[in-house]
């Protein structure tokens, strides 16, 4: 019998180094498809944008930005402001 086989430390060592592994791979995956995304994007405004894009001073910006996203800077901007 090999050293593993015999002693049950061994063992869960192993499961927990190729978990390791599993876990580290998975996120090399989600990072790489999320810099594929980013890179793919195209930009809303700036020298890089072809079509329908924000022209400087970016007042209409608002647009781009989702609802819920809207909903959360404004409240945010709200506490700010009572901050002060």
């Amino acid at each position: 019998m090999s050293d593993a086989q015999a002693n049950p430390a061994t063992i869960e060592r192993e499961r927990g180094e190729r978990f390791d592994v599993i876990v580290a791979a998975l996120t090399a995956v989600a990072t790489s498809a999320s810099f594929i995304l980013a890179i793919l994007t195209p930009p809303k405004g700036g020298p890089f944008c072809t079509a329908g894009c924000v022209e400087y001073p970016y007042t209409d910006a608002n647009q781009c930005v989702l609802r819920q996203g809207r909903i959360i800077m404004d409240a945010h901007g709200r506490r700010m402001g009572q901050r002060r």
